[in-house]
């Protein structure tokens, strides 16, 4: 091994402080790529949490919950790929 460590011999440590450099570039001079973000992704557009739930309902919540998602997805209004929202967005959402 080179480089007088226990590292394998491609590491670098040039390579390393450049990483670091580049990081601290995009943290501290607020220098974000595009597609990468600090804040949480917002579901609000998300089909799911335009239709209701009924509290009244003999049905449990997430029986109604899942036939909500088969009907977004058998409808078109989810596609693949489309998130999902999660548990605290749903919990938002729902009032619940």
């Amino acid at each position: 091994m080179k480089n007088g460590g226990d590292f394998p011999s491609v590491f670098s440590w040039e390579k390393a402080e450049k990483v670091l450099e580049h990081l601290k570039d995009m943290w501290y001079n607020r220098n974000i790529p595009k597609h990468f973000s600090r804040e949480a992704p917002v579901m609000e557009q998300n089909p799911i949490l335009k239709l209701p739930l009924s509290l009244d309902s003999e049905i449990p919540l997430y029986s109604q919950l899942m036939g909500i998602i088969k009907r977004s997805i058998t409808s078109g209004a989810l596609k693949v790929g489309d998130l999902l929202p999660s548990e605290a967005e749903l919990c938002r959402a729902y009032d619940i």
